[in-house]
């Protein structure tokens, strides 16, 4: 494999760059205790695996960060790049230079597609300066991301001026991790390099001071006829009334943009809001997407985008978390939307906004008679019993919601939970996805309304149920008993096999260990499978026991042999089936078999001479 990589010769590339193999990377594997990388992942790395896509190194590395920046700026495997977790070597000056050497290693790739940093400290920048061959000569490249980073200015600059050497990329995403000295100058030419490639199809720019300026670039960019831009994230960009009003005329004459994101803390007032809500009257407007989360919007912005939406048809998606300053007048108002019978948004998120009983009340009797919303996050608000019977009310026949968050609303006591129980049994109820987690009040009793309320339920596929201290192992068991029923095969087989899910991933380990493994089995086989392997995991665990088979109709007892043999290949299936057979000897008594059909034949002459005597 080594003599295949080594193929590359010590030619000079066009790009300048010298490609010498001087530094024999087929010597023999050494690993340190402070290297990231272990023997394996470099044997990939060198080797050329086609199998290696995507690569993730981070801190500490130790002292393999030249050797495996030459070995990845040899490989053409790799798709995806992630630098991570160096935000702790600030000031590090040693590590500044090892980053150096590692990318003036990686600047040889030509197959890496998407360069991510992710919690790290960028120095002054110079990595993207050495990157330059990378960006300049790759033409897989499309996507540059910086998660969580300390951006200086210094280091924006550098960025800029590599982003200017090439004009391919299609995605980029710098979410800075505070809000350091950057002026609008540097941020707005950013921008315009970023403007000049006409690929782009996503800017997420978090901290990024793009100001007015900034805004009027990307309102040119945004009514280029060749512009491809999909998604605009904009979060605290000191983007004001002046700037959103001008963004507002780009978005008004564009018609590919089908997400847009706000986040600008109280920079805009009704009259900027007022502005970019005009975009969905445009006759161009196919946004589908609208992130508004912690805007500090008010009654009078909501009033506005109600006003937008009423005869708008492309918005599917819209996000009004954490802005609690929407009282019960601007909730009212909104309703409108879910009640207009043109209304196409499915996806609404009304979480963290202090929303009580009776504000929440104008919502759920919107949605009696909605038929777009699929998924509706009401969580982290101050909702109470009545507010669950009125939702209750509105959802028992509601047949389009597949996805509902209500957690984080601890007003809500046994009552209101058991009167929503109603829901996940109504058997129109399209639900599959409840998340009830951190609801502090939600105790055994409560659990056992809800895992009773499942007996009948196909649809439900999660519950979330972590962060809720007073669930005890009786609760649990409560939902043990419907995933598997035990009295009976029948009661098995009739049991809950859609519930795959009752808290997050990264809880399941508390779960009871018999819950967890009923859980894992439906969610990794069909239903009919599922049914078969509780069966066999409860009334065949300890041996083939008769019972359950000796009042089974004999027609129905190949099916049920075949049943149990499907899996045939395991040792364990296969005595089932031989206890099985050995159980029942009536099935293989021929002689008794045969003067059954005798007698019966015998009967069958007989009464056909009975009938001609009749005849006659």
């Amino acid at each position: 494999v080594m003599e295949q990589f080594n193929d590359h010769g010590d030619d000079e590339d066009a790009d300048g760059i010298n490609h010498d193999n001087s530094d024999d990377l087929s010597d023999e594997y050494e690993s340190s205790d402070g290297d990231h990388l272990d023997v394996q992942m470099r044997r990939q790395i060198e080797g050329n695996d086609p199998d290696l896509v995507k690569l993730e190194i981070g801190f500490p590395h130790g002292n393999g960060w030249e050797r495996d920046g030459k070995g990845i700026g040899k490989n053409t495997q790799i798709k995806e790049l992630i630098i991570s977790d160096l935000d702790e070597l600030y000031g590090n000056v040693t590590m500044k230079q090892d980053l150096e050497k590692f990318s003036s290693g990686v600047a040889h790739n030509r197959s890496i597609q998407k360069l991510s940093f992710c919690q790290c400290n960028l120095f002054d920048g110079e990595i993207f300066r050495i990157l330059v061959p990378f960006f300049k000569e790759n033409r897989n490249f499309e996507c540059l991301q910086m998660e969580g980073c300390d951006v200086s200015p210094e280091c924006l600059h550098l960025i800029t001026t590599a982003l200017a050497k090439f004009d391919s990329l299609k995605e980029i995403i710098i979410f800075r991790e505070f809000e350091s000295e950057i002026d609008e100058i540097r941020a707005g030419e950013l921008v315009r390099v970023l403007t000049g490639h006409s690929d782009l199809r996503k800017i997420s720019m978090v901290n990024v001071p793009i100001g007015r300026n900034g805004c009027a670039t990307l309102a040119t960019f945004l009514q280029n006829p060749k512009s491809k831009l999909a998604l605009l994230n904009l979060t605290i960009n000191e983007i004001d009334n002046e700037g959103a009003a001008v963004l507002a005329t780009g978005l008004t004459g564009n018609s590919t943009l089908k997400d847009l994101g706000f986040r600008v803390k109280e920079d805009i007032t009704a009259a900027g809001w007022g502005a970019i809500f005009s975009t969905f009257q445009s006759p161009n407007c196919v946004l589908e997407k609208l992130n508004l989360a912690s805007n500090g919007l008010k009654d009078e912005e909501i009033v506005s985008l109600v006003n937008a939406l009423a005869n708008n048809s492309s918005l599917r998606s819209l996000c009004l978390s954490d802005n609690p300053e929407i009282s019960m007048a601007g909730w009212e108002a909104f309703s409108s939307v879910l009640r207009n019978p043109n209304c196409v948004l499915e996806e609404l998120d009304l979480s963290l906004n202090e929303i009580n009983g009776e504000a929440v009340n104008f919502i759920t009797d919107a949605l009696i008679n909605n038929t777009s919303l699929t998924s509706l996050n009401i969580s982290g608000n101050s909702i109470n019993d009545e507010a669950i019977n009125n939702l209750t009310n509105a959802l028992v026949n509601n047949t389009k919601l597949r996805e509902l968050d209500l957690s984080n609303n601890g007003n809500v006591t046994r009552t209101g939970w058991q009167s929503f129980s109603a829901v996940l049994q109504s058997p129109v109820s399209a639900l599959e996805r409840l998340d009830l987690h951190s609801n502090y009040i939600i105790d055994d009793g409560t659990m056992i309304y809800l895992a009773n309320s499942l007996a009948n339920n196909n649809k439900l596929k999660e519950l979330l149920l972590h962060y809720n201290p007073n669930i005890t192992a009786n609760g649990w068991a409560a939902f043990a008993r419907v995933v598997c029923g035990t009295s009976n095969v029948m009661d098995t087989y009739h049991s809950n096999h859609t519930l795959q899910k009752l808290s997050r991933i990264d809880y399941e380990d508390r779960l009871p260990d018999d819950l967890r493994s009923l859980l894992r089995i439906n969610r990794e086989n069909s239903k009919s499978a599922a049914a078969r392997l509780k069966i066999i995991k409860t009334h065949l665990r300890e041996g083939f026991i008769v019972r359950p088979f000796v009042d089974m109709e004999s027609k129905v007892l190949p099916h049920a042999i075949a049943w149990m043999g499907r899996d045939g290949r395991t040792s364990e299936v296969n005595g089932h089936v031989y206890g099985f057979l050995r159980s029942m000897p009536s099935l293989f008594d021929v002689d008794r078999k045969i003067k059954k059909r005798e007698d019966a034949l015998l009967f069958d002459v007989d009464s056909l001479n009975r009938k001609r005597k009749m005849e006659d």
